[in-house]
């Protein structure tokens, strides 16, 4: 007796159900990645997956497009969604900068090893003598004005998004 070939084997578990635990879906997926597996590298659609899922995905007229948005129409979407403030008050501001003094110019050798630290990444302008500098717990530091203004609007690090309050999960 001749060994049937996986494809007739994959075939028939597709049209009976009853073979498949009634996961037709999962089959239809399988059988796409195999064919473009097998298919020539120039033959490939990147699109053939996706169109499979997008008929079995509930949610697909909730999701939008932004790559292909017109400006006005990205402008019209953030007009919708609004404004999330997730900024501090200013008791909490004050409690999580360190306020330096820059006296002169060596002082940021101090507090900032790198040459690369010597601007304010907020504003991109470089410190001068006589700035007051805010330093968050991170290490990292910034004209106070600039970040005291970014802290107002967001409660993370402008560099490296840790966060200057840590909240807790049923906070703000």
């Amino acid at each position: 007796m001749a060994r049937p070939r996986w494809g007739s084997i994959l075939f028939s578990n597709l049209i009976d159900p009853s073979k498949m635990g009634g996961c037709i879906v999962a089959g239809a997926i399988f059988l796409t990645l195999v064919l473009q597996i097998m298919a020539p590298r120039g033959n490939r659609s990147k699109t053939v997956l996706s169109r499979i899922l997008d008929v079995f995905d509930r949610h697909r007229g909730w999701r939008l497009d932004v790559d292909h948005m017109s400006y006005e129409q990205l402008l019209e979407l953030g007009n919708k969604i609004g404004n999330v403030n997730t900024g501090l008050k200013d008791d909490e501001i004050d409690r999580c900068i360190r306020r330096i003094m820059l006296t002169n110019l060596s002082d940021l050798i101090y507090h900032f090893p790198a040459k690369t630290d010597w601007k304010c990444s907020i504003c991109q302008e470089e410190y001068e003598v006589e700035n007051e500098l805010g330093m968050l717990e991170c290490g990292h530091g910034y004209h106070f004005g600039c970040v005291e203004k970014w802290l107002l609007q967001k409660n993370v690090c402008p560099i490296c998004k840790s966060e200057a309050v840590p909240r807790t999960s049923g906070s703000h």
